[in-house]
């Protein structure tokens, strides 16, 4: 596989040599020069030759032949910019271009002290988000005595601007009212700002003119002491329908780093202009990283399936597909259609003779070595997918078991290796993995007949509370992530706690019908000393799509740059490597409704509606057991569509940064419990008697990769999180062996061996849970006891080579 060159990872990154050029001397804007250096640093080399009489452009209103995005549409969702921008409307460009405003709206005489700042929001976030929402340009006040906002716009927009300030102002003023008296809360107009909040002020009215400046053409004929050139590559979007038609996505480098930013539309290139080479060079490096974003979110993601080779201790030589198995429709990516069940796959057959297993000993070995180069380079390439990335990203295993949906079809669905490993290689074989760690045993039927098929053997809650006990019982290899907040550490590493999370599919209304999509993601805590929890943690994310296909992906997760399966036969389960990425949701702060919603979250404890028992009759206890369901409250404008409650069970891998989860996912009937419960009423699941659809499934991952991809998050345009996109720097080792105290199999130094030993260990553990959950259910039934199974809970003896 790994001197195939069908398998070969296409990592179509643009190098420096080839994405840009740069160069650096004095030079008189619109000017000739020398022909352009093909360098990839800043030397002291000629200008590019643009011919004589060319102006340089900003672009936009100076050429209005090249049609450019219209109207107010955000560019998230849009693979042609960068993440986190809006487009700007014609009120922008005419303020941009200098025009006097067309409006005024004047703030009150007499104000409370703290009214600019509640009105305004942080960076002027609430004026901004009104003028994107009426299609305006609304100035930020300059002065405190006359602190007027300017509009720009058309009669009709700014009608609806200021009807927007008018409730903002008025909702402020009635916030401020309530949080204290005005005598000693209201100021002056005219009274004289402390020296403090004048200084912040003058800072403010300083950068204001200064990034103005930078906006515009520099002055006619200056020489710039440090001029850089950026090639725009060719291969994808233009300038104006990636940067915008005035570049203002470049807004923030040309103020951080004092340069004018100008588009050259001959020669298809920027030019940066400067007063010293190094503002030039930083401008530069940031705009290579702005091309990189765009690139890396229009690339193909890398999909893959990957078959893991069996052990030298094969149990059969064949594999068998069958339609008849317990995981019917319980895929979450493909349609639930009655013509593909999907198929899932297991070993059968005759056991191998001796010179089967010499020519399956050569085999093996290239397989497998042939994956490992295969995920390194895929690892590789989804890193360097997200490294520009600005958003919500996150690398995780997934273990579970594999049902395919698109498969080559064999003869009596019998394959062997070699051809089952290069059918699923194809790009037509799909497939996922269902969350279910449950063991199935085959069904005993005629092989020629078609009657073979897999049942449940034991239930993934039969092995999840297996494995929640093997964990417990050892401490010292597991010792829990999130303890009981009631037992104090002085006693010992704690009792594990389960943590309860959240996601919420919100959908927003207005009176025009439904407007946008977002994604709430909570976990909750638990408060000492009681039954009660409170939300610590919360992210809001932008799940709108957009185009023809909106609808059917309004709820489907963006495409993330990863996705490679590796089906385990031997183990009969398959892990996943994960790499997704979110656009973050950027008006969460901007309506006070959103706080309010997530303020209103708790997690309540009812009785269990399913439990055998029934409800009790008059008069007597209530003795079912208690379960945990999220708690919430359907606010005006918004409608909770979806909800999925996740308890997790999470173990520290030995003394690493690795973290064995085990997660119940519960999706929870919002149209029962909509029925119920009104706008303004908390609504609760108590009395309800819904259908158990809970699904579990491990995850493994390192607290070490969610630091690193954290940091894109935050990210300004043009940088990119302190993290190498390299394997041995991105998965380092801990320098710690395996769980059963032996060195692991993997060198102290090899960060991706070591993950590579982790995934083994997770699927150990879930094969020993699955056993454990079988001899217990053999032996309440009365029948022969898994005994002979023998071995240490972990590291089981078939799967030790």
């Amino acid at each position: 596989m790994a001197d195939d060159p069908d398998y070969e990872l296409n990592i179509p990154w643009a190098t420096p040599s080839h994405s840009h050029h740069r160069t650096t001397d004095v030079l008189p804007i619109g000017g000739a020069g020398p022909s352009e250096a093909q360098n990839t640093q800043l030397v002291d080399h000629g200008a590019p030759d643009v011919p004589a009489g060319q102006r340089d452009s900003m672009p936009g209103r100076t050429d209005t032949s090249t049609p450019g995005p219209e109207g107010d549409e955000d560019y998230d969702n849009d693979n042609a910019h960068p993440s986190g921008f809006f487009r700007l409307n014609e009120a922008d460009l005419s303020e941009r271009d200098g025009n006097p405003p067309d409006g005024v709206f004047t703030l009150p005489a007499r104000r409370h002290k703290d009214f600019l700042r509640a009105f305004l929001g942080d960076q002027g976030k609430y004026i901004l988000h009104i003028a994107r929402k009426t299609c305006t340009h609304i100035s930020m006040p300059m002065d405190l005595a006359q602190p007027d906002l300017n509009l720009w716009g058309t009669p009709e927009q700014l009608q609806k601007a200021r009807h927007d300030l008018h409730a903002l102002l008025e909702q402020v003023q009635q916030d401020l009212d309530l949080k204290e008296t005005r005598v000693g809360g209201w100021v002056k107009t005219r009274a004289m700002p402390s020296d403090r909040r004048q200084e912040i002020l003058d800072r403010l009215i300083l950068d204001a003119k200064i990034r103005k400046l930078y906006q515009r053409n520099p002055p006619e004929g200056f020489q710039f002491p440090a001029v850089g050139v950026f090639m725009w590559p060719n291969d994808g979007y233009t300038v104006q329908e990636s940067l915008g038609t005035v570049l203002h996505i470049l807004d923030n480098i040309r103020f951080d780093q004092k340069v004018y930013i100008l588009y050259v539309r001959k020669r298809n290139m920027l030019r940066v202009l400067g007063d010293d080479t190094k503002s030039v060079e930083i401008a530069i490096s940031r705009i290579y990283a702005t091309y990189c974003e765009i690139a890396a979110k229009n690339r193909m993601p890398t999909k893959m399936i990957l078959v893991q080779p069996p052990s030298m201790h094969l149990r059969a030589t064949e594999i068998h597909s069958t339609k008849t198995h317990d995981l019917i429709n319980s895929q979450v990516t493909a349609r639930h259609e009655p013509e593909n069940k999907g198929i899932q796959v297991f070993l059968y057959g005759s056991k191998p003779d001796h010179k089967f297993m010499e020519a399956w000993k050569t085999k093996r070995a290239s397989v497998d070595r042939a994956n490992i180069e295969y995920l390194k380079k895929a690892l590789v390439q989804g890193l360097q997918d997200v490294a520009y990335y600005r958003g919500h990203t996150k690398l995780r295993v997934y273990i579970g078991r594999m049902v395919l949906s698109g498969y080559k079809r064999v003869k009596d669905g019998i394959y062997d290796f070699e051809t089952f490993n290069d059918s699923v290689h194809d790009h037509r074989t799909t497939g996922e993995i269902v969350r279910s760690i449950g063991s199935a045993s085959i069904v005993s039927g005629s092989i020629d007949s078609g009657s073979i098929g897999l049942r449940s053997e034991v239930s993934d809650k039969e092995v999840a509370d297996e494995l929640i006990n093997n964990c417990n019982n050892r401490p010292d290899i597991f010792p829990p992530v999130d303890a009981n907040p009631d037992v104090p550490v002085s006693q010992g590493p704690g009792i594990s706690e389960p943590l309860v999370c959240a996601t919420f599919d919100i959908g927003l209304y207005e009176e025009k019908g439904r407007t946008k999509g977002i994604r709430l993601e909570v976990v909750f805590e638990r408060i000492p000393g009681t039954r009660e929890y409170r939300p610590v943690h919360k992210r809001w994310l932008d799940i709108t799509a957009k185009g023809k296909k909106a609808m059917e992906a309004q709820n489907q997760r963006r495409k993330g740059p990863l996705d490679v399966k590796v089906i385990d036969l031997e183990a009969d389960l398959a892990y996943q490597f994960e790499i997704v990425t979110w656009s973050l949701d950027r008006e969460w702060d901007v309506y006070p409704i959103f706080q309010e919603f997530v303020r209103r979250l708790t997690v309540e404890e009812i009785p269990d509606e399913r439990h055998p028992s029934g409800p009790p009759q008059p008069g007597q206890p209530d003795t079912r057991p208690t379960i945990q369901r999220i708690s919430y409250m359907n606010l005006p404008g918004m409608a909770v569509e979806k909800i999925t409650q996740k308890t997790k069970w999470r173990y520290w891998m030995a003394n690493t940064n690795y973290i064995f989860e085990l997660t119940r996912y519960e999706e929870l009937n919002v149209h029962e419990v909509i029925i119920r419960s009104r706008v303004g009423i908390p609504v609760t699941w108590r009395g309800l008697v819904d259908k158990d659809n809970s699904r579990w499934g491990c995850t493994l991952w390192n607290t070490d990769w969610d630091h690193k991809l954290s940091q894109q998050a935050v990210a300004e345009i043009g940088y990119r999180g302190n993290w190498e996109p390299d394997i041995e720097k991105f998965f380092e080792s801990s320098g710690i062996g395996g769980l059963d105290g032996g060195f692991g199999g993997w060198e102290d130094e090899d960060g991706f061996m070591e993950l590579m030993g982790r995934i083994k260990e997770g699927l150990e553990i879930i094969k020993t849970a699955q056993k454990s959950a079988i001899q217990k259910k053999k032996e309440t039934e009365g029948g022969p006891t898994l005994a002979s199974m023998g071995g240490s809970w972990v590291g089981d003896e078939e799967n030790d080579n």
